[in-house]
């Protein structure tokens, strides 16, 4: 399972972010109490700019973790980002 994240943010780093979304999506199947994995998963939809989709796995993060300031801080700026966009 983990080889999927570290693929992940492998694929993140290239901006390859299709490929990373595929990855965290396999990731978060097998670990879904695992805030990190929806939180990787939406900073690969975010540099897709679809705000929705990254807001779905924030959202996930926030509802796993929700005293993680750095994921309601994400789940505030992607609020933000959605709402305007």
């Amino acid at each position: 399972g983990v080889g999927y994240l570290l693929q992940g943010i492998a694929y993140n780093q290239k901006k390859m972010f299709d490929k990373a979304i595929e990855n965290d999506l396999k990731y978060t199947k097998f670990n879904p109490g695992d805030a990190y994995g929806y939180f990787c998963c939406s900073l690969d939809y975010l540099g897709l700019k679809d705000y929705e989709n990254a807001l779905k796995c924030i959202n996930k993060a926030v509802e796993i973790e929700p005293n993680n300031a750095v994921y309601v801080d994400e789940k505030k700026y992607l609020d933000y980002l959605y709402s305007s966009y």
